[in-house]
């Protein structure tokens, strides 16, 4: 897991140096298709299958064209994300490993190895505890099985920086006003968050629908969208949208980021996963959720507090990925881990408002992509 996530960085590092690779994402497509007939490998295998056992057998090979895949639809700019493909990465293993692990309950053994790769690739060994049970929609059997699974997500984690995994380092939330203008900001924000992640699903619902229509095979998803996607850099004129985009995050906590760049990301992020494309979804979450809440201290300049805008960034960065996702319980450790403790009381009213439409939303909005 470290191995290819080191991999990645380093594949990344070079698109940021040569950025004309982006225009070759064409050819990554074709690499990615070829791949993936080459070792014969089931293109709609995801996450949520692996957990349901509902996957095609698992085996090596499998593991071995979904991580050369991400890598080349990074190296080429392609606007997906890597925890995905950590943690399918380790629930496969799980299943590869299975005879090394018979005195372990398969489901035990499943959620330990899934909790692993969360953690190896986010750095938040608490939540990925929680994401283990509320990813599969189930209950701890036995405190135990928490206790095992913790005690195997923290020593991933730590074994991770043995190998130089890096991870963001975010600032602390310190200051919020408290007034009525603060606590009314939060419930903007949730608003905005929620159309953003709705406006992603329902783009990406309509682009994959478009290619079921039009029968348009693996191979040459990938490749005209590698067309569509580079032609589109071109018009828009940056790599600012491409790939991971961490150096872009960033500029999200110094309230660099717009509404527009929002869309944007959007717009290559369903692209990208929607033709096939190999990564995730949790990074570019990160950067739309971040650009909508910058954009929006920008909107509402006189508005929303200067003081406040950490946290808002806060609130904000793991929020689209958690709701795509549906998992609600573990955006709150999630950002309480990430940027701390003493904030509890606004990230659970942001949590209430943001996630309550996921009680009376159809189940015809989750078909996405779980990687």
């Amino acid at each position: 897991m470290s191995t290819f996530l080191n991999v990645l960085a380093w594949l990344t590092k070079l698109r940021l140096q040569e950025p004309w690779l982006i225009y070759l994402l064409p050819l990554g497509g074709l690499i990615v298709g070829l791949l993936f007939t080459l070792f014969k490998v089931f293109a709609g295998a995801d996450i949520k299958l692996l957990i349901e056992n509902k996957n095609p057998s698992t085996k090596i090979k499998d593991l071995i064209a979904e991580s050369m895949g991400a890598w080349v639809s990074h190296l080429f700019g392609a606007s997906v994300g890597r925890e995905g493909v950590s943690v399918y990465l380790s629930l496969g293993i799980s299943k590869v490993l299975k005879s090394f692990f018979l005195k372990l309950a398969p489901d035990l053994r499943d959620r330990a190895f899934l909790a692993s790769g969360f953690s190896v690739a986010l750095g938040s060994p608490w939540a990925a505890v929680i994401f283990s049970f509320e990813i599969a929609r189930v209950k701890p059997k036995s405190f135990f099985d928490v206790v095992f699974i913790f005690v195997t997500s923290y020593l991933s984690y730590e074994f991770s920086g043995l190998f130089r995994v890096s991870h963001l380092v975010l600032p602390k939330i310190k200051t919020f006003s408290g007034n009525f203008e603060s606590w009314l900001g939060i419930l903007i924000l949730a608003g905005a968050l929620f159309l953003a992640s709705n406006l992603f699903l329902w783009l990406l619902k309509k682009i994959k629908n478009f290619l079921l229509v039009k029968k348009i095979s693996f191979e040459r998803s990938l490749i005209g969208g590698g067309i569509l996607i580079s032609f589109l850099y071109f018009i828009v004129g940056t790599d600012k949208y491409a790939g991971l985009g961490i150096e872009s995050i960033m500029l999200g906590f110094q309230n660099q980021l717009y509404v527009e760049d929002a869309v944007f990301k959007i717009l290559f992020t369903a692209l990208a996963i929607a033709f096939g494309f190999r990564g995730g979804e949790f990074t570019p979450f990160v950067w739309i959720g971040l650009a909508v809440a910058s954009g929006l201290n920008h909107y509402l300049i006189n508005f929303i507090p200067a003081e406040d805008l950490i946290l808002y960034l806060a609130l904000s960065f793991v929020a689209i990925y958690s709701y795509v996702k549906k998992i609600p319980l573990t955006y709150m450790v999630l950002t309480l881990e990430f940027f701390g403790l003493i904030y509890f009381p606004q990230i659970a009213l942001f949590s209430f408002v943001f996630f309550i439409s996921l009680f009376y939303k159809s189940e015809k909005w989750s078909a996405h992509s779980d990687r």
